[in-house]
């Protein structure tokens, strides 16, 4: 394989959400969720919530990434 011209990796986009579960406050990178389709035609992204024995499931809209 060879690249002809060299492209950009995109920045990772961040957000922030709250675990509605234990409430510890996260920010996550896009890439560090899994995304999964929504109902509203947009793509949303699951998070584990990273809070010891809490590991509750948090869904983030795209348009919550900045």
């Amino acid at each position: 394989m060879e690249i002809i011209k060299k492209g950009r990796v995109p920045k990772d986009l961040v957000c922030e959400f709250k675990c509605p579960k234990c409430k510890a406050v996260v920010r996550a990178n896009r890439s560090e969720g899994d995304e999964v389709p929504d109902h509203l035609d947009q793509n949303a992204v699951v998070f584990m919530c990273p809070q010891p024995n809490c590991g509750t499931k948090v869904r983030v809209g795209s348009d919550q990434f900045s």
